[in-house]
């Protein structure tokens, strides 16, 4: 009786996770999934949520003690520092393109410099911009 309800409570869950999260897929960076005990290991690895929603769940997965407005304060408070280190992961991988892009000089891609940056945006052919904080 227990396992039925709590199979349909994931269930219902992973069909709100679809309903909310589908329609923004590209746009969503990651999933944050916690919970007490051996629970989110449970739904995760028994696929509930849909396969395009699955690949998003950072890992690893966060344990927390609580399943109500403190459980997902400390699921946050947790969760920050893989966050973080996700957002550097993804600036490093922005860098290295660039470089990658300035190195093969005529034929590559990037542009640098006020000039040649302005140009590029003016031509609407600018898929990545990055400034410095330092300008």
């Amino acid at each position: 009786m227990i396992e039925h309800a709590a199979h349909d409570f994931f269930v219902r869950t992973a069909e709100i996770a679809a309903e909310l999260f589908l329609p923004k897929k590209d746009q969503l960076k990651g999933i944050l999934l916690g919970g007490p005990g051996a629970t989110k290991e449970f739904f995760y690895h028994e696929a509930y949520l849909h396969y395009e929603l699955q690949q998003k769940v950072v890992q690893p997965l966060f344990d927390v003690g609580y399943t109500d407005e403190y459980g997902l304060k400390e699921l946050v408070d947790k969760a920050t520092q893989t966050l973080h280190g996700l957002e550097l992961t993804e600036e490093k991988r922005v860098m290295r393109r660039l470089m990658g892009e300035i190195r093969r000089a005529e034929t590559g891609l990037a542009a640098y410099g006020e000039v040649d940056v302005l140009r590029a945006l003016e031509l609407n052919s600018v898929e990545t911009l990055l400034v410095s904080e330092s300008l």
